[in-house]
């Protein structure tokens, strides 16, 4: 007896192990122009230069969050289809790096200008992939000071989305450095700022942070 409730637990708990494991972390993202990354690549290397290795220092793609959330490993090849058929036809459009940014919590962004197309874009993105969201994905504790994104995560996966969309390009995060501070206020005096434009779309794998551990696919936008 004590053998088929050992070997029941064992089974239960790999049951469990495989539910969890098969709930992946899908962002999907815009791949800005050559001169915002080149942006982005020389604020980094100003936070290098204090003793801040930043996500581009380690080899994390330039990015803009477009619709990041939990999927059932499953959905992947769906989620691929659909954001090709979303992008069979899109052109590229403008964006504008503007800004430095950080957070309460020393996340540190290049931020990027919120544009009507940058908007409706993201907005397509949401509504095309929520569909096949895993619902059961947990509510980051964080979001229950903002009622306004819990009511966003809750009904689409993700706190950022639609009036929350904020975009940006992470460098850091939960960045513990006393330099971060002098670092700012000389960004305050001469923000990034770069005219360019969304040159593709990517999928890929997120980490915990949201950065793109793995890029799955790649749809260049037409010119």
């Amino acid at each position: 007896m004590n053998t088929l409730k050992s070997a029941a637990l064992a089974a239960f708990t790999l049951l469990s192990f495989n539910s969890l494991a098969a709930s992946v972390s899908v962002n999907v993202f815009a791949i800005p122009s050559q001169n915002i990354e080149n942006t982005v690549a020389d604020v980094s290397a100003e936070l290098n230069n204090e003793g801040m290795k930043t996500f581009y220092e380690k080899g994390f793609p330039v990015h803009v969050t477009l619709y990041l959330t939990q999927f059932d490993e499953s959905a992947v090849p769906s989620i691929l289809e659909k954001v090709e058929a979303l992008t069979a036809t899109q052109t590229t459009i403008p964006l504008t790096a503007n800004g430095f940014t950080v957070t309460a919590g020393n996340w540190v962004f290049v931020d990027a200008e919120v544009s009507h197309e940058l908007q409706r874009l993201a907005d397509t993105v949401t509504l095309a992939l929520e569909p096949m969201r895993d619902n059961k994905a947990p509510l980051p504790g964080w979001v229950n000071a903002y009622p306004v994104k819990k009511a966003a995560f809750e009904r689409y996966g993700s706190p950022n989305v639609f009036q929350n969309f904020e975009p940006h390009m992470t460098l850091l995060a939960a960045e513990q450095s006393e330099a971060l501070k002098a670092v700012a206020e000389k960004m305050k005096l001469k923000p990034p700022y770069t005219k360019g434009s969304v040159t593709a779309i990517g999928v890929g794998l997120a980490d915990d942070k949201g950065q793109v551990s793995k890029i799955l696919k790649v749809y260049p936008l037409k010119p």
